[in-house]
């Protein structure tokens, strides 16, 4: 009896049907032609956003390199006309110099502020407290004269200009507190005697005076 019963079960298996398999291949060939079309839309799309990236990158390129000659050209007439104004009043600050006869070293040439700190530094050395504060008065202004065409430069991307400017004011600041620092030490040293002349001057003067009236 089991044989039986297995040879039923073997009778009752049956094959798909020839249009059944066809269908399937069928189904599968169209999906993956499917993909294949989606790949391809997909890669041209990705192709054409790539052209139009180039293309904005491009355009994008060509209007940097116009407004970078432009500003260019600005800054070159900037600096032209800012070099003949500069120029202009160096001119007119040395006639009037040259008028007044001033002695003043120019800032604006390094070989009258060397000129000008030799001397300074050669000068005999003076206890007159009154006359250092004056030439250290004069050595400021001429610092902030370097100050003013170091601006200048620095703005215009002088930078070397910029360097020996700022070298040379050094020179000069540090020459004013050697100055400075030898005659307050010269007071501080001899003020009991310094106290006492000033007193018989101011002594001598009001009998000058008491004797006039």
């Amino acid at each position: 009896m089991p044989a039986k019963n297995k040879g039923k079960d073997k009778k009752g298996k049956k094959n798909a049907p020839p249009e059944e398999a066809s269908d399937a291949q069928k189904a599968l060939e169209e999906e993956r032609l499917r993909l294949e079309l989606e790949q391809q839309e997909r890669d041209e799309r990705e192709k054409r956003e790539q052209a139009e990236r180039e293309r904005l990158m491009e355009e994008e390129a060509v209007r940097h390199r116009e407004e970078s000659e432009e500003l260019a050209a600005w800054r070159e007439q900037r600096q032209a006309a800012a070099f003949a104004k500069i120029s202009a009043a160096q001119k007119k600050a040395e006639w009037e110099k040259y008028l007044a006869c001033s002695p003043e070293p120019n800032p604006a040439y390094e070989r009258e502020i060397n000129t000008f700190l030799n001397l300074w530094r050669d000068a005999r050395k003076t206890d007159n407290l009154q006359q250092v504060l004056d030439e250290v008065v004069n050595a400021e202004q001429l610092i902030a004269g370097m100050d003013v065409l170091s601006a200048t430069a620095q703005e215009w991307g002088q930078l070397e200009r910029v360097k020996r400017l700022t070298q040379s004011t050094k020179l000069v600041r540090d020459l004013s507190y050697e100055k400075l620092r030898g005659v307050i030490a010269h007071v501080v040293q001899y003020a009991d005697e310094i106290s006492e002349k000033d007193s018989m001057e101011n002594i001598s003067l009001s009998y000058s005076k008491a004797m006039i009236k």
